[in-house]
């Protein structure tokens, strides 16, 4: 590995990357206009996700605290993975109240996160992030 490749690595960590998503058939969804509906996501080695997972982090051990160390509801640990998630996402394509495209604002970021094979595929968008420049340099 040339140790002087290492800052073009680390640049890539903080470019975005479109992720198409599919329906639980598997076809796509589609954007008013007709092409694929896209998020566009930064990957888990990006400053913002890792920020953001510090910041979960936090917001879990002050959860444990408060409950004494009791199992983590699991609609809380729901909600906080998919708040980790959405701080992961940088826009998207595609995604309407079926008359104009919805703007990506955190908390509609949130509400599409929340079905879960949306979330799964947004969530290995992320996690596979180095993946996409790797296939898109042919490497």
């Amino acid at each position: 590995m040339n140790v002087n490749d290492l800052d073009k690595i680390m640049a890539q960590d903080e470019e975005d990357a479109v992720i198409p998503v599919y329906q639980k058939n598997g076809d796509p969804y589609l954007a008013l206009d007709g092409t694929q509906s896209t998020i566009t996501v930064v990957g888990v080695e990006s400053k913002q996700y890792q920020e953001a997972k510090r910041a979960h982090q936090k917001r879990l051990f002050s959860i444990m605290k408060k409950t004494a160390g009791q199992v983590l509801d699991p609609a809380i640990a729901r909600q906080e993975d998919i708040k980790l998630l959405a701080a992961a996402v940088k826009g998207w394509h595609g995604w309407d109240d079926g008359k104009a495209e919805t703007k990506c604002t955190p908390d509609n970021i949130k509400s599409l996160l929340r079905v879960p094979h949306i979330f799964d595929q947004v969530k290995a968008g992320v996690d596979g992030h180095a993946d996409f420049f790797t296939a898109r340099s042919g490497s």
